[in-house]
């Protein structure tokens, strides 16, 4: 799992839930194997496998955090939008993820329901913190998304400076 081999986690982890184990370890490895299943991009089976995992697991804010990825790639975005809100209620220190990533989770599932203020307002708050932390290519995504979010609705006058933006970080 930690070296990213995910087909050899999901074998072991299956070879694992064949055994009776304690239920911390049948979390672990359902945990694993969600995980595992979306990085290989198969969501059905990584939110099957999250659905497994009880609410007394050490981590699953993760769960609810990846049940909300799921959704997004499923194009769910009401019940993406769910999940996300639970998690922004919790302590940033409390999960394994940044907040950026929260918010502009959020913002997208208000981009696609057409709540576009909503949208703004957590794409700018995340637009704002990628600026503050310098990731060039977390901060082009989300020039990207606010640029996306204007065009959408026809505002060429507030997209196209963020496009340039988004253009001119890329050249670095």
């Amino acid at each position: 799992f930690f070296e990213k081999e995910w087909d050899s986690t999901l074998v072991y982890s299956m070879k694992q839930l064949t055994k009776k184990n304690a239920l911390e370890l049948n979390d672990y490895c359902h945990y694993f194997r969600a995980v595992s299943f979306l990085r290989k991009k198969l969501f059905e089976e990584a939110r099957n496998e999250l659905k497994f995992i009880s609410k007394k697991f050490d981590f699953y804010h993760n769960v609810v955090y990846y049940l909300g990825e799921v959704a997004i790639e499923q194009n769910n975005f009401r019940l993406a939008l769910s999940y996300f809100n639970l998690i922004e209620k919790l302590p940033e220190s409390s999960y394994n993820f940044t907040r950026n990533a929260v918010l502009q989770n959020i913002g997208l599932c208000y981009l696609h329901l057409n709540k576009f203020d909503k949208a703004e307002s957590y794409l700018i708050k995340n637009s704002k913190l990628q600026e503050v932390q310098k990731d060039t290519l977390l901060l082009v995504e989300s020039y990207l998304t606010l640029a996306n979010l204007y065009y959408v609705q026809y505002k060429d006058n507030q997209a196209i400076p963020y496009f340039e933006k988004a253009y001119n970080l890329t050249k670095r």
